[in-house]
């Protein structure tokens, strides 16, 4: 308790700076409380997803901190129709072509993490009309078989001690998960020779710790609305203190929509279903030791945002995208953004115009998604040269 009062009172002095205009969030935060409903019909982007897709949940043990073991889930998505023969492609050269390309892509597993207030529903949205929605099953029908994570704490996958589970520990329980696809056996019942790692918002920062600390974990890395270059992210002292009084932390709809959207390029339908349906817990621990980061990136220590994240021993090819309506990672800096994986031999930093950060309920959000199978496709041809 002592321990938890003195960092409680640290934060409350680090994060009085930070904008104002954000600090009617936390006072939200106190006095509002969630309310969880039963899934929305309202969304009129209703698309069917093919009856090729197949669906499989997916469990891995993971070995915790404390000496305990837990399960990490996750949901293997992929379209049955982009593993069968090219034979309708005509001529030779074409379906030469397409055999290279499947093949490439069949044996590329993309691994999706989601930030804070998520599960793998932000990947694959659990509703038929929101199936346009889905990052996941956009990408099962480019080829790519995916696998989108519960992390710990959250969806089907177990729940540690909210303290237990901070950043080291997200860290380890993914690490595990993406060495165990490159080898038999495994839950999957294959391995996978690439990995392509992408994260959203927190989920990027694990993603981009865990690639630091462990080469070789996976061969790219996707890194989409988190910013590690110099800039304030808008939670207020009042919003941090309500949210370490409880082990595990849920935001209430106003905070996630004010810190999620930029709502002229998102449907109310849509994010009244995310708020709703959606929504997820986070744990303290990860929020906790996440503070010298956000302390670091409001004081633009480089030095101590290398430090923690790890993000200079990144030395795979790196895709960053941003919003530009992001308030939480703002693409303020994109040099900075770009030099900060120095070790990385081919980084991009892509800014996606009329974007908040929950991308993937944006209605302009398969601008990302191409944007990061185009970058993946490139990358995946032997003759690529950054």
């Amino acid at each position: 308790m002592i321990i938890r009062t003195f960092l409680l009172s640290m934060v409350l002095s680090i994060l009085t700076f930070l904008s104002s205009t954000h600090d009617s969030l936390g006072q939200n935060f106190v006095n509002e409380s969630i309310n969880q409903g039963p899934p929305s019909n309202a969304s009129s982007d209703e698309e069917q997803s093919p009856n090729s897709l197949q669906v499989q949940k997916i469990s891995f043990p993971v070995s915790l901190s404390d000496g305990t073991r837990s399960l990490l889930s996750g949901f293997l998505i992929w379209d049955s129709t982009k593993f069968a023969d090219c034979h309708k492609e005509k001529p030779f050269q074409a379906l030469q072509k397409c055999n290279t390309s499947r093949s490439l892509k069949n044996a590329t597993l993309q691994v999706l993490v989601p930030g804070f207030t998520y599960n793998h529903t932000y990947w694959d949205p659990p509703h038929k009309k929101l199936a346009n929605y889905s990052y996941a099953r956009f990408m099962a029908q480019q080829g790519y078989p995916v696998l989108a994570l519960d992390p710990l704490g959250t969806g089907a996958s177990g729940i540690p001690d909210g303290d237990v589970l901070n950043i080291n520990q997200s860290v380890s329980s993914l690490a595990q998960v993406l060495t165990r696809v490159r080898s038999l056996p495994n839950p999957l019942g294959k391995k996978f020779s690439r990995v392509v790692l992408v994260g959203h918002s927190v989920g990027t920062a694990i993603a981009v710790v865990t690639t630091g600390t462990f080469p070789g974990i996976a061969d790219f890395l996707v890194a989409t609305g988190w910013s590690f270059a110099p800039h304030i992210v808008p939670l207020g002292p009042e919003l941090i203190a309500a949210a370490l009084a409880n082990p595990y932390i849920r935001f209430p709809d106003t905070v996630r929509e004010d810190l999620f959207y930029f709502t002229p390029s998102a449907k109310p339908a849509v994010i009244d279903f995310d708020n709703r349906v959606l929504a997820d817990q986070f744990s303290r621990g990860v929020l906790v030791e996440g503070l010298p980061l956000l302390e670091a990136l409001a004081l633009g220590d480089i030095h101590a945002i290398q430090n923690i994240s790890r993000i200079d021993k990144v030395d795979i090819p790196v895709l960053v995208q941003l919003g530009r309506f992001d308030v939480i990672a703002p693409p303020l800096m994109p040099e900075v953004e770009a030099r900060l994986y120095s070790s990385s031999p081919d980084v991009s930093v892509d800014i996606l115009e009329r974007m908040g950060h929950s991308f993937n309920f944006h209605k302009n959000r398969k601008e990302s998604w191409k944007g990061i199978n185009e970058w993946i496709e490139e990358r995946l041809q032997p003759r690529h040269k950054p």
